[in-house]
């Protein structure tokens, strides 16, 4: 049997034709994806990355795993670390289908 495989998506809202995943929980028969959040490094303010995923995705990826984007905080590139991520699947916070 192969190991799960984490899934991101870009948030519907950040980026035109993105798809949702088929993995995740489900609620009135919908997957539940949520936005990834950050925290810049400079500012310690937390951001929306732009990426959606679902319950427990990030526990499925490396323990090193890690993203260099630009902060939508201070406008600066830095790397980034999954572990330090958080997926935000309150309804306000859901994409919308």
């Amino acid at each position: 049997m192969r190991p799960a495989t984490p899934r991101f998506h870009l948030d519907p809202h950040q980026r035109e034709g993105a798809q949702n995943s088929d993995s995740g929980a489900q609620a009135n028969g919908r997957n539940i994806m949520g936005r990834v959040f950050f925290r810049c490094p400079k500012t310690g303010e937390e951001f929306g990355s732009g990426f959606q995923a679902g319950p427990g995705d990030l526990r499925l990826l490396p323990a090193g795993a890690k993203i260099n984007l630009r902060c939508r905080v201070c406008g600066v590139k830095h790397e980034f670390r999954f572990a330090d991520a958080r997926v935000d699947e309150t309804e306000q916070n859901r994409p919308n289908r």
